[in-house]
């Protein structure tokens, strides 16, 4: 007789398998918590009171954290880079496989703490999400990171919100990102863009076949740079969301020229934000009706609140109701599978 497999069949099977898992997931904890000591010591910090053990007590006890997120308000001392590389240092050498995101938000680790997060990028092959947010990267940091994203395949966000990365800094980041096959979304919103960035975000985020979603809210990059990021989302296979709120344009006509043509053609693309940008009525009316009567993929087109109130209310029930028919659409889709197995 064939031996019965590890937690399946016989009584209290799959209890045993579950607790396997418990005992499992405590020992990887416990292996960084040890190599996240052994770090801090080397890297002359303390450790920060992160919550980095397991929730204690019902079902969460038993599953390893998958989010580190260091930010001031829970740490009681001011947070270096060298905080940074003790926790990278310490997800590295542990081997720790469980971690999904790992976010810094309004800490000043500057381009050191951003190179020992690329460096553990670089050789991760689990996370999927790196936010960076108000941290003071530049572009030597810029840089890491691309570099680091040119050899990993499975980040799928990366966050530079609130950087002054400037142009310098996009630049320095497109020159190895352009070559990643993973990043579906990326956001670079207050990043200090102007319209000589554009082309670097055009020819580089814009060339990957894996990005669905690009936050460009809050930068200065004009009419041209604008044109030259629609110029690249009209044909863009695989987009869904562009974010161009306060990004400096209104009513220019080749800006409408530009974006006219990704609303009608690109069925794939059917998020758009342009608050902050005056575009006008004129220009309000003409994608109401567009959206009405032919691009009903579009189910989300946020514009100025200043234009005139019932357009505007005529644009957000267009909108919603193209959403309406969209997740009708998605929910018979994903009915179709799970009812499409035939019964033997």
């Amino acid at each position: 007789m064939a031996p019965k497999k590890k937690g399946k069949g016989g009584k209290g099977g799959k209890g045993k398998g579950k607790e396997d898992d418990a005992e499992l997931h405590l020992a990887h904890v416990k292996a960084f918590i040890k190599a996240y000591g052994s770090s801090s010591q080397g890297c002359g910090t303390d450790p920060l009171a992160l919550p980095f053990a397991p929730v204690t007590g019902g079902g969460e006890g038993t599953q390893a954290f998958g989010r580190i997120v260091v930010h001031p308000q829970v740490c009681s001392v001011p947070i270096t880079a060298a905080h940074v590389r003790a926790i990278t240092d310490a997800l590295t050498t542990s081997s720790y496989t469980h971690l999904l995101t790992l976010a810094l938000w309004n800490v000043n680790v500057g381009d050191e703490g951003t190179a020992h997060v690329a460096n553990w990028i670089a050789t991760n092959r689990t996370a999927h999400v790196c936010e960076l947010a108000d941290c003071g990267v530049g572009a030597a940091g810029c840089k890491a990171l691309g570099e680091a994203l040119e050899r990993n395949a499975t980040l799928t966000r990366l966050s530079l919100e609130h950087n002054a990365i400037g142009d310098a800094g996009v630049e320095a980041l497109s020159a190895s990102i352009r070559f990643n096959r993973a990043l579906t979304s990326a956001s670079l919103g207050y990043c200090g863009l102007s319209p000589e960035g554009a082309p670097h975000v055009a020819n580089s985020l814009l060339r990957l076949g894996t990005l669905t979603s690009l936050e460009l809210r809050g930068n200065a990059l004009g009419p041209t740079g604008v044109v030259q990021i629609l110029q690249m989302v009209v044909s863009h296979a695989a987009l869904t969301y562009v974010g161009l709120g306060d990004t400096g344009f209104g009513v220019e006509p080749e800006v409408h020229a530009a974006l006219l043509p990704c609303v009608q053609k690109n069925t794939v693309c059917h998020s758009y934000d342009l608050r902050g940008n005056p575009i006008g009525d004129s220009h309000a009316y003409t994608y109401t009706k567009l959206i009405k009567k032919e691009a009903t993929h579009v189910i989300s087109f946020q514009v100025t609140e200043k234009i005139d109130p019932p357009l505007f209310k005529q644009l957000l029930d267009a909108t919603g109701a193209n959403k309406k028919e969209w997740l009708k659409k998605r929910k018979k889709k994903k009915g179709g599978k799970k009812g499409g197995k035939k019964k033997k």
